[in-house]
């Protein structure tokens, strides 16, 4: 060990900083969403089926059943 007021021959070499997270109170309250809504509202089934349909080819999408919902979406989100 070198003392005050020595010569050093050598470079003293800084330590590197310790890795550390900070979340936001924004992110912390997204966070405790998510736990809240957890995942059981996920009908694994569905997704599967939906999966399945996609690999295979056969899943259907109605553009006029998404156009309606669209502006069902966009009526609601106008109120």
């Amino acid at each position: 060990a070198v003392r005050a007021g020595e010569e050093r021959s050598a470079p003293v070499a800084a330590r590197p900083p310790a890795d550390s997270v900070r979340l936001t109170g924004e992110a912390e309250g997204l966070q405790a969403m998510q736990r809240e809504l957890g995942a059981p509202g996920i009908d694994l089934a569905r997704v599967n089926e939906v999966r399945a349909a996609l690999a295979d080819g056969s899943y259907r999408i109605d553009p006029q059943q998404i156009a309606t919902r669209m502006l069902a979406l966009e009526s609601e989100l106008g109120q």
